[in-house]
């Protein structure tokens, strides 16, 4: 089997597109499938990341105002050099049914990962992993009938290294000695220095420990690094264990995108903010689940609340021993799995290969 994933990454796009893309091409490569990547060599774009997981990347130039016509041309023009793709998977805001149609000659059948549902897709496969208090298909008019829909935390794409951390994880009693601080792969809004600036104005925590992670990406992590270094803060950038933080941390100060189902597949609490607009989609909905407490949108945090509402989170540690379970609950680490058994076996392991619109 042959899969293509055609996928953008900059410092304005973020880098959770990447992430999940490569949580699921993993998979499949575990499983002897070849995989390839197109990406447009975007500023600040995680290419690298992907090359340095053992991927052959097609970068195609970057141009100003491209439009979708001209995507679809150049991806055309690289996929009539290879066999013919068994699939092609988009996993991108800005493209839709329009290019969907002109690249469908040149691929056998077409997957799109999204989680905005906002515009029409001509594919054969969506995958949506946000969770929906609503128990309907959110795609019901913009993909077509016999296309089949794998929705909710279930099928979360996340690495294996997700799954392996959990196997090892202990019950959380609710205490906090040690906190995690990631705010995404790229944090263009600089909340990751907002967030440590109120941590050093809480006394309870001058004795816990903190680990704080940056994206390759992120344009202040050497200020970021050397904030750590004065204060004493464990600095990761760009690392390939984050679950490993996340199984040993207490609490995670966090992004509203793909690492809330890492904190949950992990069991670990945390104060989200939201850095995009899908993101506040994932946090509107999700909220329900009580995996989290919402601290607000990044553009729109209150110095002083912010630091309030973390205080109180830290000393609720029945409310933080009840997220753990929640998240634990809701996201056993096995969607990347279950979507490449999907591809290969047509079912993904559970004896269910049906439309699925709930959680």
């Amino acid at each position: 089997m042959n899969i293509v994933f055609r996928l953008d990454s900059s410092n304005l796009i973020g880098s959770g597109h990447v992430m999940r893309c490569l949580a699921l091409a993993n998979a499949l490569r575990e499983r002897k499938v070849k995989v390839q990547f197109i990406c447009r060599n975007l500023i600040g774009n995680s290419i690298r990341v992907i090359k340095q997981n053992g991927f052959e990347v097609i970068e195609l130039i970057n141009k100003p105002n491209i439009q979708w016509e001209q995507d679809a041309k150049e991806t055309i023009s690289y996929l009539k050099q290879m066999e013919k793709p068994d699939w092609i998977f988009l996993d991108h805001y800005n493209l839709d049914i329009k290019w969907e149609k002109e690249i469908r000659p040149f691929v056998n059948q077409i997957a799109v990962i999204d989680d905005l549902a906002n515009r029409q897709h001509d594919c054969d496969l969506l995958i949506d992993q946000n969770y929906y208090d609503k128990k309907i298909c959110r795609y019901s008019n913009l993909v077509p009938k016999s296309c089949t829909k794998f929705i909710g935390p279930r099928y979360a794409l996340l690495r294996s290294e997700f799954k392996e951390a959990r196997s090892l994880l202990k019950a959380r009693s609710g205490e906090v000695q040690q906190i995690l601080v990631f705010l995404g792969g790229n944090d263009a809004g600089n909340v990751t220095s907002f967030v440590l600036s109120a941590i050093e104005e809480i006394p309870l925590l001058n004795n816990k420990e903190m680990h704080v992670v940056v994206g390759g990406s992120n344009p202040n992590r050497d200020k970021i690094r050397e904030k750590c270094e004065k204060k004493g803060y464990h600095y990761y950038c760009q690392i390939n264990n984050i679950a490993t933080l996340m199984a040993k941390s207490d609490l995670a100060i966090g992004a509203g995108g793909l690492s809330t189902w890492e904190r949950c597949s992990t069991g670990l609490p945390s104060l989200v903010v939201s850095l995009a607009h899908n993101q506040d989609v994932l946090v509107d909905n999700a909220l329900s689940t009580n995996i989290f407490e919402y601290a607000g949108q990044a553009n729109n945090l209150h110095y002083t609340s912010f630091k309030k509402q973390l205080l109180e989170l830290i000393l609720d540690s029945e409310k933080l021993r009840k997220m753990s379970i929640n998240g634990l609950n809701l996201v056993d680490g096995l969607g990347s799995d279950r979507i490449a058994n999907y591809l290969l076996y047509g079912t993904t392991n559970n004896g269910n290969n049906s439309t699925l619109c709930n959680n």
